[in-house]
């Protein structure tokens, strides 16, 4: 691995990782300190990848691992608004901000599944092998978590 192409990977993947480990620490510090490691143990891989999207989902691997570690590490860390989250990393737009706010009150596995399946792309079958679940795990998950979100919305809606 040359240092252009860790550069390069970090330039690329540093927000993936970042939203990551925020959606599970919900702490940034504590995301920040996860992103480090995880571009530390990137740098010191010596394995060649096999392709972007390869490094994309070994990133995204080792930075769940890496929060659940800090967290088990770190009971207790402090806790950030969701409020504060919300505006952090959607500014500008109030209707993501309303669902952000929403998609990060849900439980982990739900959270996890929806930020992998609709803000980073992957579709079941790639999240469930990040995630090292069943097929059919994440396919119930995200279809919950998505009841979730309706129910929620709707409760919004009528009040």
């Amino acid at each position: 691995m040359s240092k252009i192409s860790f550069e390069e990977a970090v330039l690329t993947f540093s927000d993936t990782v970042y939203r990551v480990a925020f959606n599970i620490l919900k702490n940034q510090e504590d995301s920040k300190d996860c992103m480090q490691n995880v571009f530390l143990r990137y740098y010191k891989k010596q394995n060649t990848f096999e392709s972007e999207e390869h490094i994309k989902a070994w990133l995204i691997r080792v930075t769940v691992n890496e929060s659940r570690r800090l967290l088990s590490q770190n009971a207790k860390m402090q806790k950030v608004s969701l409020d504060e989250v919300a505006n952090t990393l959607f500014a500008e737009n109030s209707e993501e901000t309303n669902i952000f706010k929403k998609v990060m009150s849900l439980d982990e596995k739900y959270r996890t599944v929806i930020l992998l399946y609709y803000y980073e792309g992957y579709d079941i079958k790639e999240t469930a092998h990040i995630l090292k679940r069943n097929y059919a795990t994440v396919r119930t998950q995200l279809s919950r978590a998505r009841e979730l979100l309706k129910n929620q919305i709707k409760e919004d809606f009528y009040e």
